[in-house]
């Protein structure tokens, strides 16, 4: 897990980028933690039936063994598909 800020036509917001290996990676922006605090569910039983959790985006990051922040604007990232891979990847979501 690392945290980053993304800055988008001035609105600046906090992110956590949540790796795993063997499944998908998902991107969790922090006002949804802080809203989900004062939620059911959190530290309120959830009535049977009911659904509650965070909005996460999904992270095309399958296969990753390690993730960091290089700069202000990009991750680094060492990838196992067929072979290990070191690449980077833009925070913006742009090449």
């Amino acid at each position: 897990m690392i945290a980053y800020t993304k800055t988008d036509q001035g609105k600046t917001e906090d992110f956590l980028l949540l790796v795993n290996f063997e499944r998908g990676s998902s991107v969790i922006p922090v006002s949804q933690i802080e809203a989900a605090s004062a939620r059911p569910g959190i530290e309120t039983p959830v009535p049977y039936g009911q659904i509650v959790g965070l909005d996460v985006m999904a992270a095309p990051l399958v296969g990753t063994l390690r993730v960091d922040n290089l700069d202000e604007k990009s991750f680094i990232v060492v990838r196992r598909r067929s072979r290990r891979t070191l690449c980077s990847l833009s925070l913006s979501g742009r090449s």
